[in-house]
């Protein structure tokens, strides 16, 4: 496998610059051996953003029930105002990382195999057409999908873990620049199964000497430079749920959703890339915040920094949040 020098050479230098053991700087001495010839003096952490990113896809409905559409949303971060192109497709197979995820059977013959399976409703087609969002109604009785997890299809064994699993795919182009990505809507196995909910993060607010203060798109609040400052997203404890699935033994258990925060910001370092919470290991408050710090003028004089949070469940639901700070004008 050949290592990816972006995130490498950032964590490459994340090791030294912030001192770590001897095993932590024998890893990273062995990832510059594997790769590190080509970084260069400059290199990014994979949370600044500089440049077209694809950050995000949003289902919605996460889970969407037979003859119900569900409406996949992008996040896609960009420093430039140039317009966007979007197309999108979709696959009844995930497909290989490998192969980058390129669908792994043709569309005829998918429906010929459906339908030996009992589909009668025609497959969707391949391509879901261009535009800013992309629409997919599933056509799936929930009882032959359960049916195809338990056989597998096309030779495949299924994870059909919270549902039969499809992939949507989307190439987002900017000008000469380009991003793509994927991501799996499950379809319910059974009829009247209730959707997984999307996380719904509310504000980004920021601890300041005056107190916490919530921030907004227009920049109203003002961040020093060269400090570590403490954000917050609001995210009530509702938002990760409770349902019932396969506990430790196998049997039906009540669980909870675990929350995967990605952290994202214009400019400056944030203390950790991704923030986990995982119910009776940490508490959702601590997991929810992160520390920023904007940099010197010398380094970057730019008077505002978009950030922005992804929030993502482990049933496949995700959400979004953003604002614009102010930075002060010295140091």
């Amino acid at each position: 496998m050949t290592p990816d020098r972006h995130f490498v050479c950032w964590a490459a230098r994340t090791v030294f610059a912030r001192g770590a053991t001897t095993f932590a700087t024998l890893v990273a001495l062995g990832l510059l051996a594997a790769g590190l010839a080509g970084c260069g003096a400059s290199f990014d952490s994979p949370t600044l953003l500089t440049k077209l990113r694809l950050l995000a896809l949003q289902n919605s409905p996460v889970n969407p029930a037979q003859g119900e559409a569900t409406t996949i949303t992008p996040l896609v971060y960009s420093p430039s105002n140039a317009p966007l192109e979007l197309s999108w497709s979709w696959c009844p197979l995930l497909g290989a990382p490998n192969d980058g995820y390129v669908c792994p059977i043709a569309h005829d013959e998918a429906a010929a195999m459906l339908a030996a399976a009992g589909v009668t409703a025609p497959l969707p087609a391949y391509d879901l057409g261009a535009g800013p969002t992309a629409s997919f109604t599933n056509p799936f009785a929930p009882d032959l999908l359960a049916a195809l997890c338990a056989a597998g299809f096309d030779g495949q064994i299924l994870d059909c873990r919270n549902g039969f699993p499809i992939r949507v795919s989307v190439r987002v182009t900017q000008g000469a620049f380009q991003q793509a990505g994927t991501t799996v809507v499950r379809l319910p196995l059974a009829a009247g199964a209730v959707s997984n909910a999307n996380p719904a993060p509310g504000a980004l607010s920021v601890d300041l000497a005056a107190g916490t203060q919530l921030l907004d798109d227009t920049g109203s609040v003002q961040v020093p430079r060269l400090q570590d400052n403490l954000l917050h997203v609001a995210v009530d404890e509702s938002q990760a749920e409770s349902y019932v699935g396969p506990g430790l033994d196998g049997a039906p258990a009540t669980l909870r959703e675990t929350l995967l925060f990605s952290w994202f910001a214009e400019l400056g370092d944030l203390d950790n890339a991704r923030t986990l919470f995982i119910d009776g290991s940490n508490s959702l408050a601590d997991e929810s915040a992160d520390k920023w710090k904007p940099p010197a003028t010398r380094v970057d004089a730019r008077p505002t920094a978009r950030l922005i949070v992804v929030v993502r469940d482990d049933r496949g639901g995700v959400g979004w949040t953003s604002a614009t700070a102010s930075l002060e004008p010295t140091p």
